[in-house]
């Protein structure tokens, strides 16, 4: 079963994060607009123009890696279905994660190649 992610599924990511040795993006950054499962979430954020940005995908390193695997892609489908009701007409993701470029592929995702990814805390 897949549900709009709320607040209060915020400590379960961030348990999700922790047991893969990452840090959990802040409330606040993550989009108002994300989806999770039993097993994963991930989020939808919206721009300004056509594009949307599928991101911050988790899943629980504990579930079978069957169930993660149905999860993301139930994950993606619905990202991809929901940003195309919302008017986006080009989806950008970006993954460093073999398992998750492979779900992309398999998904019709281009690669757009390899390169780094910067930020800024502002």
């Amino acid at each position: 079963m897949i549900r709009s992610f709320t607040e209060s599924d915020y400590p379960t990511i961030c348990t999700w994060f922790a047991k893969r040795g990452r840090v959990c993006p802040s409330l606040e950054v993550l989009s108002k607009t994300g989806f999770i499962t039993q097993e994963a979430a991930g989020f939808l954020y919206l721009t300004n123009s056509t594009v949307g940005i599928a991101d911050v995908f988790i899943t629980d390193p504990e579930a079978p890696k069957e169930q993660r695997r149905a999860a993301l892609e139930l994950l993606s489908q619905t990202i991809i279905s929901f940003a195309k009701n919302q008017g986006v007409q080009l989806l950008k993701a970006d993954s460093q994660f073999p398992s998750m470029v492979q779900l992309s592929i398999d998904l019709g995702f281009k690669s757009s190649g390899t390169y780094e990814s910067f930020y800024k805390e502002l």
